[in-house]
């Protein structure tokens, strides 16, 4: 079943397939079995916990949409420090992956050799022809099969998963306000760009 299938099922990114992909790899099928997190023993117990949950639902209204939201990003980091992105509505599909592919060659002087994982949508024709076009001043280099964290990309969907995270969005317009306001700040700290290549995965590609 392709990835793409298996994401939608499960209503999760493709990128966490992947990672589970590469955890069953790596570790066999209890690489993939829930883990209790690391912390501090709980300050309450489990019959407090219990009243916390009954007081809850007996108590207490919530108003909420009760709709999953998402927002599409594409990006590109360069060991510079370098961040480019495009926010996208919809599922993110050759055309848009070629849109992004355009955005990144406006104004580049030097060859640009970009990462990318073997999804179907950055083999396709579409994108290929435009690729042989710029006359080798863009190449796309794949991954290996299932390893989308060995790209310090990565990093910049894990970064902004957390901040944005924190805040809570509540519709589709506050979450890609979050999102972009989230990718520009990182455009501002190309030191931290420059870590994402450090990371103990991403440091075996370079």
């Amino acid at each position: 079943m392709p990835a793409s299938d298996v994401a939608r099922h499960f209503d999760v990114s493709v990128r966490a397939v992947f990672k589970w992909v590469a955890a069953f790899y790596d570790g066999g099928q209890n690489a993939l079995l829930a883990r209790e997190g690391a912390g501090r023993p709980p300050k309450v117990s489990p019959d407090q916990l219990r009243w916390i949950a009954d007081t809850v639902r007996d108590r207490t209204v919530v108003r909420a949409t009760g709709q999953r939201v998402s927002v599409q990003m594409l990006s590109a980091v360069g060991m510079g420090g370098q961040l480019q992105f495009m926010l996208h509505a919809g599922l993110v599909n050759a055309a848009a992956f070629r849109t992004f592919l355009e955005q990144l060659m406006l104004g580049a002087t030097q060859p640009i050799f970009l990462v990318v994982d073997g999804h179907s949508i950055h083999k396709a024709k579409l994108v290929s022809e435009y690729v042989a076009s710029t006359n080798g001043m863009l190449e796309l280099h794949f991954l290996p099969p299932y390893s989308p964290q060995l790209n310090p990309d990565e990093q910049v969907w894990k970064s902004v998963k957390e901040r944005v995270a924190k805040q809570k969005p509540l519709d589709k317009i506050s979450l890609r306000r979050l999102i972009q306001g989230a990718l520009e700040r990182l455009q501002t700290l190309p030191e931290i760009v420059r870590g994402f290549f450090r990371h103990p995965d991403c440091a075996r590609t370079i």
